[in-house]
């Protein structure tokens, strides 16, 4: 028993961690900063909805083609495959755009009075069977001034083509003299209902020179902000390096939901991710995400990640926790070969941790894959926060060559910082030895066990967060069981 233990120990002291392909950019310390698109002042446009790199051009542009001024606005509506780059201009606090009734907000402070016509410049080419729309919501106090109009609000659809710039004039109702904000939305293919419209690819509408005026020659025209399109501003965006977030959609309203902090475990820089109130989407949250590149995450699973050819049996992380409330975050790893899973895990992390703890998990590998992909998603609440730094891909060197009767025996709670159970129903022996072993192949506990039972049991409370190798040995000599645990 003695030699056999020692040639355990020998191999885990002589070489602990086997370090193999690791993740890109693992201490997440390098970022970049990208200018994606620009976006006309006081409007919000669906271009943050475009992931980067998905498409060669945005649905909503500026255009030199114009009436007055240098720029008109043109939307139009792109379609590859079973993707939609959805087009929408909008001006205020609409909510989600996609459905009309979701309009909760605010709009834009607009003190207007006594008009009775929407008038601007526009051309479009519509396809058949598709429909864009001018939309307008006047109100006082929150109320609509035409309380008679669906929602109160003005729908106006546009279809067919018109190929130069003509002048539209719509009626409304602006006699009040409290008007206070005013939403309008625009899109070149039907989207007003999310999920039921029909955009078709190569729709498209142009305005320029917006303005609210009057029959009555004597009223002043009431200009809607930035009514020309002649101010615009870049979208800028700053990522982890080789990484993939959801910046995009959140940084027009100058939010980043995953941020460089020096706050780190180890280098310069760790990545903060963060939920957001979006008070633009009628208070909705923006959930964070950091996650491989190509992701896509499905009823059917994950798909995408990184090219991948190692075998590691542990991914750990060092991270901080500030939820609000009982939020839950989320780290996930997944290996695919040919599209199937040969390894992953899943780790919840919940509760508050303001100082930094690593996490491991086993990957419970079974194949050799092609791809990697990981995931961090930090809970579903506003405000809640989550650093996550020091990624790490390992191994127990001489782990699969030396155990033996692997099957045997198993442990659970595994992750665990309490008490934990190792079932032995498999060892017939009633005299054993249970040893814990750090990943410097340090004894950290030593036990006699007698065995009485299906099941044992020790505290592994004073265990520092890690991964520690379980070996239960019986005193005849006659085998050594080995699993490894991970406490947190």
């Amino acid at each position: 028993m003695k030699n056999l233990f020692l040639t355990l120990l020998t191999v885990l002291c002589s070489c602990t961690i086997l370090l193999g392909q690791q993740p890109p950019e693992a201490g997440l310390d390098n970022w970049t900063i990208d200018t994606l698109f620009l976006n006309p002042n006081i409007w919000q446009s669906s271009n943050g909805e475009v992931e980067p790199g998905l498409w060669d051009t945005t649905a909503v542009t500026y255009s030199f083609d114009k009436v007055s001024g240098t720029f008109s606005v043109r939307l139009e509506t792109f379609i590859n495959g079973t993707d939609t780059a959805t087009n929408y201009l909008l001006l205020g606090d609409w909510g989600h755009w996609g459905d009309l009734s979701e309009a909760k907000g605010n709009g834009v402070a607009y003190a207007g009075g006594k008009s009775d016509t929407l008038a601007g410049w526009w051309k479009y080419d519509i396809a058949a069977g598709d429909t864009g729309y001018i939309v307008a919501k006047i109100t006082s106090g929150g109320i609509s001034v035409d309380t008679s109009l669906p929602m109160g609000m003005y729908v106006w659809p546009v279809t067919g083509t018109q190929s130069t710039w003509t002048r539209f004039a719509f009626p409304v109702n602006d006699s009040m003299l409290s008007i206070d904000s005013l939403l309008m939305a625009v899109t070149s293919s039907n989207t007003l209902v999310e999920g039921k419209g029909n955009p078709l690819n190569g729709s498209w509408i142009m305005l320029d020179d917006l303005e609210f005026t009057s029959s009555d020659t004597s009223v002043v025209p009431d200009i809607v902000p930035n009514a020309g399109f002649e101010d615009w501003h870049d979208l800028i965006v700053q990522n982890p390096s080789a990484w993939v977030t959801y910046n995009h959609r959140v940084s027009d309203f100058g939010l980043a939901s995953v941020s460089r902090v020096t706050d780190s475990q180890g280098g310069a820089y760790a990545a903060e991710l963060t939920n957001y109130t979006i008070t633009q989407w009628a208070g909705d949250t923006i959930t964070a995400t950091l996650q491989a590149p190509d992701l896509r995450l499905d009823f059917l699973g994950a798909h995408g990640g990184w090219p991948y050819t190692d075998e590691p049996g542990v991914f750990s992380f060092w991270y901080k926790y500030l939820p609000l409330g009982q939020d839950t975050a989320y780290a996930n790893i997944q290996f695919t070969e040919n599209g199937s899973i040969v390894g992953g895990a899943e780790q919840k992390i919940y509760g508050t941790q303001t100082t930094y703890a690593q996490i491991t998990m086993n990957t419970n590998m079974t194949g050799t894959p092609d791809t990697m992909a990981i995931w961090f998603n930090a809970g579903r609440y506003p405000t809640t926060r989550f650093i996550v730094d020091e990624l790490m891909l390992s191994s127990f060197v001489g782990e699969r060559e030396i155990i033996d009767g692997f099957n045997i025996i198993s442990l659970y709670p595994n992750p665990s910082n309490n008490i934990v159970n190792i079932d032995i129903n498999g060892i017939t022996n009633e005299k054993l030895t249970l040893t814990v072993l750090n990943t410097l192949g340090q004894i950290m506990m030593n036990i006699e066990i007698d065995n009485n039972g299906n099941s044992i049991n020790f505290d592994a409370s004073e265990l520092k967060s890690g991964q520690y190798l379980i070996v239960i040995e019986d005193v005849h000599e006659s085998a050594v069981y080995t699993k490894q645990l991970v406490v947190h």
